[in-house]
């Protein structure tokens, strides 16, 4: 038995209706014999009468062929009887919307919740999280994200759904998700459809996966059925629209794609640039080193204090910044005794630990301390000091939200004290 019938009238088409709902009709006397139907998935109409799924009693099938009068309000009866609201009588009349427009409807709904409501959540976690915004900015990052992405905006949709029985990109084009009676769906109907549009609509946001079910269902809908997670459960009709909505969902349209084409651009620019290495010379020394994959320099400070020159250097990877610089200290200060100093010297500005823990660096002696800076935002802070002479060099490392060293850490302390 099918699931889903259409009926004809004039150059109207009604449905998807459930195969009781045609019997009622029939019973009724809204529709005769002679009406035109056709189950879902089959272009071909033929009269009711010669359909035996739905006609099989003689009783039924003994209905006259004329057709009653329509009332004079012009509602159909067979839309008339399915509710007693005037409004959901004219939904319930309303086509059933294309491809293309329930597309674009879900593409505005995805990334306009997305940017009124996740870039903000981002914002906040990426604040009080230094290492949420590092994670987010590493190459190869936004295909993660974006696979994450897709689950959330959904939840929003349907959050909102059940709040105003409609969405922005559905009010932008004028369509309405009803159930097959024509009534609005609850919360819990319209997350369980969101889930079935996550499986088996937007194959849980994987690239090629997506590009097959997306294929798949669009056939669906151009074919005049229903989407696969829509079948026997919901309608989504359209309404008209006029011209100044229809501009405002073109011009819509073309700044997502117009994003999503900047995006990814983007992403694949950050990833050419942290994965193409770095030539650094250091001035003090004139050595030049090639800093590791991901390490760039940033710009150059003069010390206050001791006028020296003080280097800054980002990872675009994990967005880990480092500071290397030199100060002139006496060669009868030792490691230790400095390290004491310097803590004490910047108390106001950062907490460092005034005891480290000697190693050796690129064949040299250092010391490696921890701390904190003090701000809005407390870093981490990783240090390492080392003597050169007549010169202490402070090689800082500031992010995520710890203190311990890293593998691109070491590897940059390698390559900074190799210059030395």
């Amino acid at each position: 038995m099918q699931d889903e019938w259409w009926y004809s009238r004039g150059s109207q088409n009604f449905g998807p209706l459930p195969p009781e709902k045609i019997r009622t009709l029939l019973s009724m006397g809204a529709l005769d014999g002679s009406t035109l139907v056709r189950p879902s998935g089959r272009e071909a109409w033929i009269p009711l009468q010669d359909e035996q799924e739905l006609v099989g009693s003689p009783s039924i099938r003994s209905i006259p062929e004329s057709m009653p009068p329509l009332p004079q309000s012009g509602i159909d009866p067979a839309r008339a009887e399915a509710t007693d609201s005037p409004r959901r009588d004219e939904v319930l009349a309303l086509p059933l919307a294309g491809p293309w427009r329930r597309f674009w409807a879900k593409m505005i709904d995805f990334y306009f919740y997305l940017l009124v409501v996740g870039v903000p959540l981002v914002a906040v976690a990426s604040y009080y999280r230094p290492g949420f915004a590092a994670a987010l900015n590493t190459p190869g990052s936004d295909r993660l994200w974006g696979f994450l992405t897709v689950p959330f905006s959904l939840l929003v949709e349907a959050i909102i759904f059940g709040w105003t029985g409609s969405t922005f990109g559905k009010w932008l084009l004028g369509l309405k998700v009803i159930t097959l009676g024509g009534a609005r769906p609850s919360f819990g109907q319209y997350f369980r459809r969101q889930l079935g549009v996550w499986w088996g609509g937007l194959g849980l946001g994987i690239p090629l996966v997506t590009l097959f079910t997306m294929n798949h269902q669009h056939s669906r809908v151009k074919a005049g059925n229903n989407a696969s997670y829509d079948a026997g459960r919901f309608n989504v009709k359209a309404r008209p629209i006029g011209g100044m909505r229809k501009a405002i969902a073109a011009l819509v349209s073309v700044a997502i794609t117009a994003g999503m084409i900047a995006l990814i651009g983007l992403g694949n620019e950050q990833e050419r640039i942290a994965s193409t290495p770095v030539s650094w010379i250091n001035p003090a020394t004139g050595v030049k080193v090639t800093l590791p994959t991901g390490w760039t320099p940033t710009s150059v400070k003069k010390s206050t204090e001791t006028n020296t020159d003080i280097y800054f250097f980002i990872n675009r990877k994990t967005r880990v910044e480092a500071l290397f610089a030199s100060e002139p200290v006496p060669r009868q200060y030792s490691l230790e005794q400095y390290l004491v100093e310097w803590s004490d010297n910047v108390r106001e500005k950062m907490e460092i630990k005034p005891v480290g823990t000697q190693t050796i660096a690129k064949g040299h002696h250092v010391l490696e301390t921890q701390g904190v800076l003090k701000n809005e935002k407390p870093l981490g802070i990783h240090a390492t000091v080392l003597r050169k002479n007549e010169s202490v060099w402070r090689l800082m490392f500031f992010g995520n939200d710890g203190t311990e060293e890293s593998a691109d850490t070491r590897a940059m302390r390698e390559a900074l004290f190799g210059t030395l």
